[in-house]
């Protein structure tokens, strides 16, 4: 028997290696033009760097092989998370927007607050908690873009986050014996 294992395919890009490989699937289409040199090279990164500002404000940038991109800032003394976003940002196909999965999990803030430049309903506010029970994972290393978690447009509200951990906490009383017989 042959351990002659080829990499499984997701979509586009392979997996089983160091390096994203990609080909070129629209080979129907003569018009099209090749992708440039590289572009299904790029590399997902999840890696962040927080940088110390003033008044307790710490600077979130994700780090790329073309240079660092600034996330957002989180605002220390509140731990909250915020972040300005063009309206070109929210997902499409959800209607959602999405926060880097290494950055939610960080533990370095609570709440979380997106403004979305030209959009009626903005700024957007809810917890990392109920970001992350009601948010869907997206992996687009295929592109070349880290790993991200995605929560609907109308999904977001402090009140349903506040309500959310309302009921954690009732049901967490209830399970701990923390309750009136």
């Amino acid at each position: 028997m042959k351990d002659n294992k080829k990499p499984r395919q997701l979509g586009r890009g392979f997996i089983g290696s160091d390096t994203l490989h990609m080909e070129h699937t629209n080979k129907n289409i003569k018009s099209q033009q090749p992708p440039r040199a590289g572009y299904y090279r790029q590399r997902a990164t999840s890696e962040l760097r927080y940088i110390p500002g003033r008044d307790g404000v710490e600077i979130v940038e994700l780090l790329l092989p073309s240079g660092p991109r600034r996330l957002g800032s989180i605002h220390v003394e509140g731990r909250t998370f915020k972040s300005n976003r063009k309206k070109s940002h929210i997902l499409k196909s959800g209607n959602a927007i999405c926060l880097n999965e290494n950055l939610l999990t960080s533990d370095r803030f609570d709440w979380i607050t997106i403004y979305v430049s030209g959009h009626p309903a903005s700024p957007f506010v809810t917890s990392v908690d109920y970001f992350l029970a009601h948010g869907s994972r997206v992996c687009y290393t295929s592109a070349g873009f880290e790993v991200q978690i995605s929560l609907p447009l109308d999904k977001w509200g402090i009140h349903k986050a506040r309500q959310f951990h309302a009921e954690k906490l009732s049901q967490r009383n209830l399970f701990n014996g923390d309750h009136n017989e």
